[in-house]
């Protein structure tokens, strides 16, 4: 089982260029709204039980991929250091079973997201679209930062399409598969 993890800030594009890998390869894709809306339906946002449910829910996901070889693409807003525990996690559930875990951390200026989060389509799939709020987001949280110990290949979206982006992780795709692991860009 292969998992790529997808991370980076809200609006730079990990939805968009996941569904585009999933729909060009066997990669199945587990983004981070599919276990948001029901658990926000319940609990108010980023409270105790629902961290705690959104974190187990995809953690059992993403090991019974593991467990069955169900190659996976996660996408992930990894907040710097917080969430480095739970990203050990998901490692060590993904190796016991014999995968391997790639990380592609995704990013552009915040000017560029600010504009991006207001989209229509986001306000329809229930994400953040107010360019206040996530300058709060950004003053609490680093939403920035690599994920420390591990490579990452970095694709700047803001000069890059979602196919040219998705394209450059299939190559490393096909690279990983011949044996020959193509680490960070």
């Amino acid at each position: 089982m292969k998992l790529f993890i997808l991370y980076g800030p809200p609006g730079v594009g990990k939805f968009t260029i996941g569904r585009k890998l999933a729909a060009k390869t066997d990669y199945k894709l587990l983004h981070n709204h599919l276990t948001i809306e029901p658990l926000r339906k319940i609990f108010p946002f980023a409270s105790k039980p629902f961290i705690k449910l959104n974190r187990q829910w995809r953690l059992n996901v993403i090991e019974t991929c593991a467990q069955n070889n169900i190659n996976l693409i996660f996408t992930f807003v990894y907040a710097h250091p917080i969430d480095l525990p739970y990203i050990k996690k998901i490692q060590r559930a993904v190796k016991k079973h014999g995968g391997t875990v790639e990380f592609f951390a995704l990013n552009c200026p915040r000017h560029i997201l600010l504009r991006r989060i207001t989209s229509a389509i986001r306000k329809k799939q229930g994400k953040i679209t107010s360019p206040q709020e996530m300058k709060e987001i950004f003053g609490r949280y680093d939403l920035f930062s690599p994920i420390p110990g591990v490579p990452s290949m970095r694709l700047n979206t803001g000069q890059l399409t979602a196919a040219q982006a998705a394209q450059k992780i299939m190559a490393v795709q096909k690279t990983i598969t011949h044996g020959n692991a193509h680490r960070s860009e």
